[in-house]
Formats: structure tokens, C-alpha cells, sequence
């Protein structure tokens, strides 16, 4: 699957809205992955976003019903059979680090920071997103579906 120099990245938030029928953005979040099922969008994915995806929808935790860990990985392939993955490059590490340094930020948020740094190292500026977070790293848009 081809990449498109268009292409925006699909946070994790996305996917969760989109399985969540009980969340505030499901509706939205649905239709957008339903489009990019199709190829009517250009989107893509990341390995950490399709391992966090299993993480929330799997976590009693964070779910109210939490998918089995079959549903999720039933979910995970359907995913990466429609949608193109893009990976970490071997710069990502560095990229990554010069972010958090430029940025600030600490703990869990390097997460966030590693998923923009893949993203610019594949050329891809645009993720949809809730995370006000990404609108504030540069190179990165951040848009709501």
C-alpha cells in the first residue's frame, strides 16, 4: 500500500472513539475510519498506535466493556490489511530526543513525542486527533475529525 504525500496519521483516540459506541466522539470518529476503509481518505497507522489501540480497548480499566484480546486482534488485522503502516525510521530515536528537549515534556507524554518524530521522519504532518498536545509540536498539524 502506497503512502500518500497527503496522508494523515490516525491517533489512537480515533480508533477508540470509533469502537466506543458509548463515547462523546464516536459518531464522527466511525464515519472517518469508515472512509479510510475505502480508501476514500488518505490515512495511515503506526505500530504503537495499533499496540496502544489493543492496550485501551482490552483494558477493564479504560473500558467499560473491554474487548477480548481475540476481538482486538481481530480489530489490529483488519486495520493493517486496509490501512497503510508506516514505521520508525532509524532517525526516529534522534528526532524523538531533540523534541523532548526542545518541548519539555516528561513521562508518559515521550509517547506522543516518539509518535510525531515517526511521523516527520515518514513525511507525514497531519494527524486527527483530540490531543491538544500534538498541535503544539512543530511540524505537526493536528486536526479533529
Amino acid at each position: 500500500m502506497a503512502i500518500s504525500s497527503e496522508a494523515a496519521l490516525l491517533d489512537t483516540n480515533i480508533l477508540v472513539y470509533a469502537m466506543n459506541k458509548d463515547a462523546e466522539h464516536h459518531r464522527v470518529c466511525r464515519a472517518l475510519l469508515e472512509r479510510a476503509l475505502v480508501d476514500d481518505v488518505a490515512v495511515c497507522l503506526t505500530p504503537q498506535i495499533l499496540f496502544e489501540y489493543y492496550a485501551v480497548v482490552t483494558s477493564a480499566k479504560q473500558m467499560t466493556t473491554p474487548l477480548t484480546a481475540p476481538e482486538a486482534i481481530e480489530d489490529i488485522e483488519r486495520l493493517r490489511g486496509a490501512i497503510p503502516v508506516v514505521h520508525p525510521t532509524t532517525e526516529m530515536i534522534g528526532r524523538t530526543l531533540a523534541l523532548l528537549g526542545t518541548l519539555g515534556y516528561t513521562g508518559r507524554h515521550v509517547f506522543d513525542v516518539a509518535l510525531a518524530a515517526t511521523m516527520l521522519e515518514n513525511g507525514i504532518q497531519t494527524i486527527y486527533t483530540y490531543d491538544e498536545r500534538f498541535s503544539k509540536m512543530p511540524g505537526i498539524v493536528a486536526r479533529t475529525p
